[in-house]
């Protein structure tokens, strides 16, 4: 099956509950995290801004935002006793519109997968970043995971606007741990902006998450059930995005091809289509990658 080049982008509230119900890159236990990591959490960094952060100046967010990895471990955190327990009961996903974005969920084997366009993820010989090929969509729902906010600046300020789990905001789940939530999140406003919003300098386009590529708009299925891959992984979740010819975002069709520049991870992660492998096999003398996230439930807390 071919993959639309014009795909919908809205969604019914029974067709967005049947996603809600399905979208499962998840772990169906709860995760203990890590002890020790190689940077301290963020909620431990007092921030230069202060309690007045904003996207600018660019600055990586170069702590870890969860006990279970840093900004490009795409970490998720489902709530202890969260039904399902799935990354669309967290309110980790911050609910945005508005603007256009680049979706690379389903990014990593060269040959794409279930009769749609290639979508190669292919690693650097540095091994730290990935060049995603993603699909570019002009508008519509699409969901930004705050703890996966590259921008330093720009990730403080939601974790002061929406609190650190993100349930201060409108948010995947439809439900908000406060009374005067805020229409959306600034980072949403800077997505949407880019580039004159500089969420990053000199680039057009921000990868986050959306159902576009989903069932049944999409030729894809989702993955259902853990276990999780372990290894490397590209975290596209806010990664810098252009197209490859340079021409403006404008001049495209939703489903186009984009380039996307996505951190690379070592660790815990679930691969967005179902039936998939975790490693792709090399070919042409390049390394492939998924482009994933790290979806954990909460441990129940000990009374």
């Amino acid at each position: 099956m071919k993959i639309a080049r014009r795909l919908g982008l809205g969604l019914s509230l029974g067709v967005l509950l049947v996603l809600m119900l399905t979208l499962t890159f998840t772990a169906s236990v709860s995760a203990a995290p890590p002890t020790t990591g190689p940077l301290p959490l963020c909620s431990k960094v007092t921030p230069a801004c202060g309690t007045n952060c904003t996207n600018m100046p660019f600055e990586p967010t170069n702590c870890w935002t969860t006990p279970y990895g840093p900004a490009k471990a795409d970490v998720i955190v489902v709530p202890a006793g969260a039904k399902p327990a799935a990354a669309t009961s967290s309110p980790n996903l911050l609910s945005c519109q508005g603007g256009a974005y680049a979706l690379c969920f389903f990014s990593g084997p060269p040959a794409g997968i279930s009769g749609g366009q290639p979508l190669p993820c292919t690693l650097r010989r540095d091994g730290t970043f990935a060049d995603c090929t993603c699909q570019y969509y002009s508008s519509g729902t699409y969901y930004v995971d705050i703890n996966g906010i590259l921008n330093q600046g720009a990730y403080y300020q939601a974790v002061q606007q929406c609190q650190a789990d993100g349930c201060g905001c409108p948010n995947i789940t439809g439900k908000t741990c406060q009374s005067d939530a805020p229409s959306q999140a600034s980072v949403c406003t800077y997505v949407n902006n880019q580039p004159s919003s500089s969420f990053y300098p000199q680039v057009q386009i921000i990868s986050t998450f959306s159902f576009a590529m989903s069932p049944p708009k999409g030729s894809y299925a989702l993955a259902t059930a853990p276990p999780a891959c372990h290894g490397k992984y590209a975290g596209c979740m806010t990664a810098a995005c252009k197209f490859a010819d340079g021409s403006a975002p404008s001049s495209h069709q939703d489903g186009d091809a984009i380039q996307c520049e996505c951190p690379v991870y070592d660790g815990d992660y679930q691969v967005g289509a179902s039936g998939q492998d975790c490693t792709i096999p090399s070919s042409n003398g390049k390394t492939y990658i998924w482009s994933a996230s790290n979806t954990v439930v909460a441990p129940t807390s000990k009374k």
